[in-house]
């Protein structure tokens, strides 16, 4: 079912049951809309939240959700409006705090250097409440430990208390602990150590892809193509079952090392076995830009990957609008070429590159 044809239909869902006593229908229409929200489709989901923020305020997850959905589509003043009502409305619950402490981080990262302490004191201050509310919220204290690694100490940063934190979610759940520590030594370019970090964690936890992942991230970042590549073969033994992941990884890292040719290979045979692994599309428009050939099979696909493409948002994104341009232009369609860098833009706004590329056309 079309974006369209889901959006119709939870509205056409919400008109029959509106003589339902109130109860009946509230309970119908938010599990509805977070169902749609978890699937993907947030228009519909939107629609129906903002439906049931406006019949019951009351009840605080339609906020949350919405400022979930701005924060997606990077509507970092609608998130935090959306997240303060939800947080206000419920003060105990943690989730709502730490939503609302990733959404004035954002909001910091592209503020003034005036405004940036505002920004980053209002982040740390609720990503702590959510903590203070919920020891256990592990997303909270890996976000705080980003925080303090990366603020200067006269915004409340330090390594120590990112330790400390590390130290908490160890004692909690070693598993966590292991993506903290790992977390810890990539943010201070520790590559080493942060492979002997998953490397240990791989052990205790075989069949778990995240470490896997990790490792081949830290090998990435030290130029270890070799270590990284052996990785994806290790996770093909270990996890059957993600194969296609372990031979997705294989053609990002060709990337890294600029084998293009071989990553282009690499991504087509990930398409031919699952026809609809998304990154792959974008993977073979990334090679086919390097190596400048099969310009309109590279513009095809990317074309399918930003269709498709559930985060609005995501970094990835852009980059996919940018590739697109590149492509475009080189293929001799300046105007077109020129709306790709526009929509790279509209996603980051600090995507200097593209801004130089529409500088070059006009």
């Amino acid at each position: 079912m079309d974006r369209f044809k889901k959006h119709f239909f939870c509205l056409i869902l919400l008109l029959a049951f509106s003589t339902s006593p109130a109860n009946a229908l509230f309970q119908l229409d938010i599990e509805t809309a977070i169902q749609l929200f978890e699937s993907g489709d947030l228009l519909s989901a939107k629609s129906i939240f903002e439906m049931f923020h406006e019949t019951s305020p009351e009840d605080h997850r339609a906020a949350f959700y919405l400022g979930r959905i701005n924060y997606n589509e990077c509507q970092m003043n609608e998130a935090v409006s959306w997240f303060k009502k939800a947080a206000k409305g419920e003060k105990s619950n943690s989730a709502y705090h730490l939503w609302l402490g990733r959404a004035y981080a954002r909001k910091g990262i592209k503020a003034s250097f005036i405004k940036k302490p505002f920004y980053a004191g209002k982040a740390r201050k609720n990503l702590l409440k959510a903590v203070e509310l919920d020891p256990t919220n592990t997303i909270a204290h890996h976000d705080l430990i980003q925080y303090y690694m990366l603020v200067p100490g006269i915004l409340g940063g330090g390594k120590k208390k990112a330790v400390n934190h590390a130290m908490q979610l160890n004692a909690q759940n070693p598993w966590e602990g292991f993506k903290a520590f790992g977390q810890i030594h990539l943010l201070e370019k520790e590559y080493e150590a942060a492979a002997m970090v998953y490397q240990e964690a791989i052990i205790k936890y075989p069949t778990e892809i995240q470490f896997y992942l990790a490792l081949v991230n830290a090998y990435l970042k030290a130029g270890e193509y070799q270590r990284a590549l052996a990785v994806c073969e290790d996770i093909a033994r270990a996890i059957p079952e993600k194969k296609i992941d372990a031979l997705y990884i294989e053609g990002t890292i060709f990337l890294e090392m600029e084998d293009y040719q071989q990553a282009f290979l690499t991504f087509e045979e990930v398409i031919f076995k699952h026809f609809d692994y998304l990154e792959a599309y974008a993977g073979i428009g990334k090679a086919a830009l390097a190596l400048e050939q099969q310009i309109d099979y590279a513009i095809a696909c990317l074309n399918h990957y930003v269709k498709f493409y559930p985060a609005v948002c995501h970094p990835d994104l852009a980059a996919a609008h940018y590739n697109l341009g590149k492509l475009y232009k080189m293929q001799g369609d300046p105007l077109t070429a020129i709306q790709e860098f526009d929509n790279a833009l509209e996603l980051n706004p600090r995507f200097k590159a593209a801004e130089r590329e529409i500088k070059n056309l006009e």
